[in-house]
């Protein structure tokens, strides 16, 4: 099934993913106009103004009062403006432009405070112009923009236009060197390569057994900074976007008190047309914020208005499922489509493939695909639905959840993919240190980590690794769109090593493994040990030949960032590190080593 985790944890094992923009962030002074925008509510511009790490507001008739750090992340209250029980704050980052901001907004709610949405998501674009109207046509945009072939100045702003030949900017970041004409701004060349997003888009999000929906989003992208907006107008997604490669990192304000945002990253394929991501929506409970992850596919265009726009497949003018051409204008199996608008003709006879594994030369069969049961008992393991059984009718019976091995898990739809879990921290994170040597000689390579001050860690949550709970070391790659499992190694449960148990119990204080012979994957030590928060530890090394040779065995430098580690059994405790860029140390292809602090 798709895998829930806590919203802490998944900030850190996707890359603070969302936080972050492709681009490296710079102190960014947010004092000028900005124009603040919500659901449900008219847009409204607000004063801001910044003194070092201060920062100041007046917004919804308030003064909001902060800080904001170098690299744009900022909290703002109105509390103490604000008669009790009345509250009001706002936290969310300044992008590397400077000239996007979002914000998580929460109000106290109530007749004798707001009537606001106790959150939603505010979304700020900075004013290059501010003339007090909401006029296009006169210089200065509704939004605040400086428009093509006019110069605007003074507060209010006075705009005129500028004369033909002038230098101007159309807007698009992939031209340059434009020209005013006699009646718009044009000519210039164009940037190769180069992603511009601004425009329609239909969006198909997939949580696999959770359920999908599509949805229309215009969105507009002005230099690295993205804006979704919804069919209501209402703003979504905001982050940036990398527009030479198409790499882009989005979040979006999630619901709930203790969830924060959810993030949405992935690619922009080459031509600008279509993308895709994945990310995760958050649901809250009474206790914590939980995260469903889908898959997110969007093409340029508005699918269901009859024209065939950048990658959709089809589009035969409605969002109807079952006629041929889907709700994301995608031809559904044992369907051939044509014409604009699509019409869509099944194609009986043709092979296809139903995805069951109780059947064999499948072929479409009218408009459904299906094929010859297997004999009624054959075991199934229908990993792509995360069950297993045996074959009953042609059909898998599932008897039981299908188990993926160790630092995996089973996603409805994709099967057996890297499933980072929700870990404790150290309270001192730049004492975790990894380090790892993958050398010519296998017998010399070496695994070593630190957990060190660990949080509130009790002899309960480390199992029982004497008798039942094996103990997995994972080492996850996160630096594409979802986790990628890099390196697994095992330390069972029970046994004897060299004679003795491999485990061994050290009163209230904790466990211990000893390997000498360093099998079955090359762990030679393992500590565990128990304790309050900043005196619980862990620790392993892992030498020699057993490391490699094997399926994700041991990996060479240079390793891709962000890393997550983590050790842990599964219905036990789990320790983890993030390692990110400024952590590292050492990441030598040359030499074969790495060395890196965690963050």
């Amino acid at each position: 099934m798709t895998r829930a985790r806590t919203d802490a944890t998944l900030v850190a094992a996707l890359v603070v993913a969302g936080c972050l923009s492709p681009l490296a962030a710079a102190a960014t002074d947010a004092t000028g106009k900005w124009r603040f925008e919500r659901a449900g509510a008219p847009p409204e511009f607000v004063d801001v103004a910044q003194s070092g790490s201060t920062l100041t507001l007046h917004y919804l008739g308030h003064d909001f009062t902060g800080t904001v750090s170098a690299s744009g992340d900022y909290t703002v209250d109105a509390g103490p403006n604000l008669p009790p029980p009345c509250s009001a704050q706002m936290d969310g980052r300044v992008l590397p432009s400077g000239n996007t901001l979002d914000g998580r907004l929460l109000v106290a709610q109530g007749a004798t405070c707001y009537d606001y949405p106790y959150i939603t998501e505010v979304v700020g674009t900075r004013c290059s112009c501010f003339d007090g109207n909401a006029i296009d046509g006169d210089g200065c945009s509704a939004e605040c923009q400086v428009e093509p072939c006019f110069t605007c100045s003074g507060n209010p702003s006075v705009c005129i236009p500028s004369l033909p030949g002038a230098s101007c900017e159309d807007g698009s970041v992939c031209t340059t060197g434009e020209t005013c004409g006699v009646e718009a701004c044009g000519g210039g060349s164009a940037v190769v390569p180069c992603v511009d997003m601004t425009g329609d888009w239909s969006v198909h999000f997939d949580a696999g057994g959770f359920g999908s929906a599509d949805t229309q989003v215009a969105i507009t992208q002005r230099g690295h900074d993205v804006v979704f907006h919804n069919a209501s107008g209402a703003p979504g997604y905001v982050g940036a976007i990398d527009p030479a490669t198409g790499e882009f990192h989005f979040r979006q304000v999630g619901q709930g008190i203790r969830c924060t945002f959810e993030p949405l990253d992935g690619t922009v394929a080459p031509g600008g047309n279509t993308f895709s991501g994945t990310g995760y929506s958050s649901v809250s409970t009474a206790t914590q914020c939980f995260a469903i992850f889908f898959t997110a596919t969007g093409t340029r265009g508005h699918c269901s208005d009859g024209a065939i726009e950048g990658g959709e497949e089809c589009d035969d003018g409605n969002q109807a499922a079952g006629d041929g051409c889907n709700a994301s204008c995608r031809v559904e199996p044992c369907h051939t489509c044509s014409g604009e608008p699509s019409v869509c003709t099944p194609t009986p006879g043709t092979p296809c493939d139903d995805h069951n594994p109780c059947t064999v030369n499948d072929i479409c069969n009218g408009t459904s695909c299906g094929g010859i049961p297997v004999a009624d008992g054959t075991a199934c393991d229908d990993e792509a639905n995360c069950t297993n059984g045996t074959c009953a009718a042609g059909a898998c019976s599932p008897a039981g959840a299908f188990v993926c091995p160790p630092c995996m898990g089973c996603e409805v739809g994709s099967g057996c993919i890297a499933a980072p879990r929700t870990c404790g921290q150290s309270t001192d994170r730049s004492k975790s240190v990894l380090s790892l040597s993958n050398l010519s000689d296998d017998g010399h390579d070496k695994l070593a980590w630190v957990w060190p001050r660990g949080e509130a860690t009790t002899l309960a949550q480390l199992g029982n690794p004497l008798a039942t709970d094996s103990y997995a070391l994972c080492l996850y790659d996160l630096s594409g769109t979802r986790p990628a499992l890099l390196f697994r190694a095992m330390a069972p449960a029970g046994g004897t090593c060299a004679g003795r148990s491999c485990w061994r119990a050290h009163g209230s204080g904790g466990f211990s493994y000893v390997d000498p012979d360093r099998t079955p994957d090359g762990i030679a030590r393992i500590g565990l040990h128990a304790g309050p928060a900043g005196k619980a530890r862990v620790s392993v090394t892992a030498i020699g030949p057993h490391l490699s040779g094997r399926p994700f065995g041991l990996p060479s430098p240079a390793l891709p960032l962000p890393l997550l580690l983590q050790l842990g059994a599964e219905h036990a405790a789990c320790f983890e590190t993030t390692y990110v860029g400024t952590g590292v140390l050492r990441n030598d292809p040359t030499s074969g080593r790495f060395r890196a602090r965690g963050n």
